[in-house]
This record gives C-alpha cells, structure tokens and sequence, in this order.
C-alpha cells in the first residue's frame, strides 16, 4: 500500500543529494532549485504516508519514514534559507564590481559592447546589461545603451568630468548596500 514511497522515496533524497553537490561545486542557483524540489517531493512522499497511515495502522517501519522525512525537510529548509542569503550576499557585491568597472570603463572608452563589459566583469550578459541600465536611469553613469547593437556609448568627457560625483554616489551606494548585509 505504501508502495511509491519505497519506490519513489529515494527521488526527494536523490535531489537534496544533487543540491550538496551543487553547494559544493558553487552553483548556488541549481544548489537551491533542486534543494526545493527535493523538499517538495520529499513533503508529498510524507504528506501521502501519513494520510495514508492515518486510514490504517502506522507501523514502525512508517513512522520511520516520517521521522527520516521531516529531519530532511526540516534540514533542507535551513539549508535553502542559509544559500538565500549567500546568495543575496553574493549578488549585490558582484554588482558592486560590475558598478566599479562601468565606471572605469565609462572614461577610458566613447563605446563598448556588452560583451565586451561582461568579459571585463567576468559576468554573464544579462546581468551586467541590467546593472548597466540601472546605473544610466540612475545617472550614476553618461551613456546610452543601444538595443539593436548591444553596446553602450559612454560620453567620456561628461564621465571624466563629473567623476568625483559618480565614485561618490558609488561609494554612498556601496556603504548602503553592502552595509546593510554586513
């Protein structure tokens, strides 16, 4: 009767296995994916022996599983909060480097690629476009990014001559942000 739970109870495992490993190898993002979808699997697995045990006797065998079940749930979810956090962590200070190289950029240079940014940030595109887009609505760089090219063009003068203002509203920016995690 309690059949996918000996057969499929080794799934929700199998993913929290897969996110250690991911921990491990630093790929927070698949760390917590797979962290939750072991947790959910494992929850549904619990969920079902326990409706099910409700209807007829729990055994000991039974109460095992619960018991094994929710530690992993109850570790799992400590795990995924603790990697939120890394993560967080790890996000706003690698716009901070992002930022600082922007900046560095935006008065050595009249127009770069995105790419040629994010191979200088050592950061995927997408993130480096956002904190780009961010950093020219918030006038905390003078440029323009242009869609169709995916390069930016950097009014270089403006830059060098506005440059104590805009490493002091990054400076402001970075006590702000990274302070606050601190």
């Amino acid at each position: 009767m309690i059949w996918p739970a000996t057969y499929l109870g080794w799934i929700g495992p199998l993913f929290v296995f897969f996110s250690i490993a991911y921990v491990f190898y630093l790929n927070i993002n698949r760390a917590i994916l797979t962290g939750v979808v072991g947790c959910t699997i494992i929850g549904f697995i619990i969920g079902g022996i326990f409706i099910i045990g409700s209807s007829i006797n729990l055994n000991p065998s039974n109460l095992l599983y619960l018991f094994i079940g929710l530690l992993l749930i109850i570790i799992m979810c400590s795990v995924n909060v603790v990697l939120f956090e890394f993560k967080s962590r790890q996000d706003i200070e690698e716009e901070a480097v992002i930022k600082r190289i922007i900046l560095d950029l935006g008065i050595k240079f009249t127009r770069l690629e995105v790419k040629e940014i994010s191979e200088k940030c050592k950061v995927d595109r997408t993130t480096v476009l956002e904190v780009l887009k961010n950093m020219i609505e918030n006038q905390e760089i003078y440029a323009e990014y242009f869609k169709t090219t995916k390069s930016v063009s950097f009014n270089q003068q403006a830059n060098i001559d506005e440059i104590d203002k805009l490493m002091e509203a990054y400076e402001e920016w970075e006590t702000e942000k990274i302070g606050k995690k601190g």
